[in-house]
């Protein structure tokens, strides 16, 4: 039997391991409600992402509408960085690519730093991932629930007394050298 070869987008197992504007026709067929595309979830068995951006721009392809992401989950992938998610749009007077984003979940990759500048963000999940200090959380003025579990952070808390909005904090199963 003859296999064709595998689209660039895909891994040997056939998963996603980059966003493009192909794969997000995949994704979001024409016709996708508005509603749709701002719960985006790319962290199923079809994914293994290893950036969110790629040569046509990724995530912040047109295509994806990062203008109208609220939920946006990259958990189970290979991702080493979430930078992109800070880009400012020049066509949008400098503003975030992602004004929406209030929940962000990215769990289960190989983090091991993150800086955001999201003001929206009510809720952002980091656990099990490569983290060896608390991310910088200062720009996150309205997050209200951070979990960074399963780490392996130590040090102090500082970073997060700048935010008087956060109600729910997991640092459980991280290498602290204090005790609470």
């Amino acid at each position: 039997m003859l296999e064709l070869p595998q689209p660039e987008w895909k891994d040997a197992f056939g998963r996603f391991n980059q966003l493009n504007a192909e794969v997000c026709r995949i994704i979001f067929p024409t016709g996708t409600s508005r509603k749709a595309r701002s719960h985006v979830d790319f962290s199923g068995e079809q994914f293994a992402l290893e950036s969110l951006e790629s040569s046509d721009g990724g995530i912040l392809n047109s295509v994806f509408r990062a203008d109208l992401i609220e939920y946006l989950n990259v958990s189970k992938n290979q991702l080493t960085t979430l930078e992109c998610l800070n880009n400012r749009c020049a066509r949008n007077n400098g503003r975030l690519d992602f004004p929406k984003l209030s929940n962000l979940i990215a769990s289960y990759n190989s983090l091991t730093e993150v800086r955001l500048e999201h003001p929206t963000l009510l809720e952002l999940n980091l656990s099990h991932n490569e983290m060896h200090e608390l991310p910088n959380i200062e720009a996150l003025t309205a997050l209200q629930k951070l979990v960074v579990s399963n780490n392996y952070i130590d040090g102090t808390l500082e970073k997060l007394e700048t935010n008087s909005r956060l109600r729910f904090l997991d640092i459980s199963h991280n290498k602290f050298s204090w005790k609470p």
